[in-house]
């Protein structure tokens, strides 16, 4: 069995600069970039290449000693999980401070755990700031290198060190297609006590207070011997109420997960109904063309279940009817319950919205439905569809020639729509259907 790919730690003091250089190693904006410390809370993955080297990179919050605050005792505890799996440990120290008391109590607790270490003086945004480099060799790490990450300084020599100090991982399998999930809600939904449950750990922090979560975090998940990546959001407010700059970040970043994934786990709150702000998200994801699983969290709350789920069925028909095709389920991500039966509704939505129907299959059922149900007859021409055909997937995209595109109205196009569906299934899948005059 071939060795898992090797993770590499970035830690340090909070505020040294760990999210910055994150996201340039994984050359994309995911984790969150703020003057203010503390921002990083939960550990966030990505994947960095290097001269045909292939590791992964995680963000941690900043290390701090004897913590008071239960939060960034948990945000401790994230760290020390980080340590512990990595295979190697990226050490940042900020040059424009120098070396402090906090940064040799973190040498001291990195010493212990006998691992390969890189250390790293940040913020180098100036030849006269790299010289101040020498005075890190009292860490005892050895040579250090001074990188700026916001002026993509020494990044390529730190990228050369990280690599030697990797151990060896042999070629492995072209993996099968990974299922990218975004768990998306309200604040408080229950959100990373999902993704703690489907992992059987406490992965992400988990606290009563709304806006815990800041940064969108990538989880993978292996179960039954396939791959799924769940993506962990903040709550999404209304506009009108996300007034902290941190906290628009990461609504910002919630939606942009919401884009970058296969499929969305819309979650809703069991002891709350239905409300506004739940229909503009779903509304938001049916925009994007995502797959959607509807699941209710803190199932275990409610008394009555036959009578609550008699109107919640209503509820969602009503509220939710521009989303007939997605499936519901129940869950209780406290007690687990149901939890591990979205592993099943991910792969079905999954391979539905990668599903391709032939033309000639298409167009024969296509004629079927032109015949037992024609278009309306417009008092200016009558309306014709000469044939059809799928262009794409993930959604599902037909395109319907016509003689006059503007001569059809919704709701023809809505049967049309259920007709695909009862022929051809795409459960949990949002389908386009484009209308265009043939030449």
């Amino acid at each position: 069995m071939a060795k898992p790919t090797p993770i590499v730690a970035i830690v340090g003091r909070p505020n040294v600069g760990k999210s910055t250089l994150f996201n340039r190693l994984v050359r994309r904006r995911t984790a969150i970039v703020h003057a203010e410390s503390g921002v990083t809370r939960d550990r966030s993955y990505g994947r960095c290449f290097w001269k045909g080297v292939e590791f992964r990179v995680v963000d941690t919050g900043g290390i701090v000693e004897n913590p008071l605050d239960p939060m960034v005792r948990r945000m401790q505890d994230q760290v020390k999980t980080a340590l512990d799996e990595s295979s190697a440990i990226l050490f940042l120290v900020d040059l424009k401070d120098g070396v402090i008391p906090a940064d040799k109590v973190i040498a001291e607790q990195l010493r212990k755990l006998n691992k390969r270490i890189v250390l790293a003086g940040t913020k180098a945004d100036n030849e006269r700031l790299e010289l101040t480099k020498a005075d890190l060799y009292e860490l005892g790490f050895g040579e250090p290198v001074a990188i700026s990450a916001m002026h993509n300084r020494g990044v390529q020599s730190l990228l050369d060190e990280i690599v030697r100090e990797l151990p060896p991982v042999p070629e492995r399998e072209q993996p099968s297609p990974v299922a990218k999930v975004a768990i998306a809600g309200r604040p408080n939904v229950g959100k990373s006590s999902l993704v703690n449950a489907l992992l059987g750990e406490e992965r992400v922090i988990v606290d009563e207070r709304p806006g815990t979560t800041r940064d969108a975090v990538d989880i993978m998940v292996t179960r039954n011997k396939r791959q799924y990546l769940f993506v962990d959001t903040a709550g999404l407010r209304r506009k009108a109420r996300v007034k902290r700059t941190l906290e628009h970040y990461g609504v910002a970043h919630a939606l942009h997960s919401i884009k970058r994934c296969d499929l969305c786990i819309m979650l809703l709150d069991a002891t709350g109904g239905i409300v506004e702000q739940d229909c503009r998200i779903v509304r938001f994801i049916k925009e994007q063309g995502k797959g959607t699983i509807i699941a209710v969290n803190k199932w275990d709350l409610v008394e009555d279940k036959k009578r609550f789920l008699h109107q919640l069925k209503e509820e969602v028909a009503v509220r939710l009817r521009f989303m007939p095709y997605a499936p519901l389920i129940t869950i209780s991500a406290a007690t687990k319950q149901r939890v591990f039966r979205l592993f099943g509704l991910i792969d079905t939505v999954f391979a539905e919205a990668q599903k391709r129907v032939s033309t000639s299959q298409f167009n024969d059922y296509l004629q079927r439905w032109l015949t037992s149900h024609p278009p309306p007859i417009s008092a200016r021409r009558k309306p014709k569809i000469y044939f059809g055909t799928q262009t794409d997937v993930c959604p599902p995209t037909f395109i319907l020639f016509t003689n006059e595109r503007d001569l059809f109205d919704v709701r023809y196009l809505r049967y049309l729509e259920n007709r695909i569906r009862f022929a051809f299934g795409f459960a949990g899948v949002p389908i386009r259907i484009e209308l265009r005059n043939r030449r």
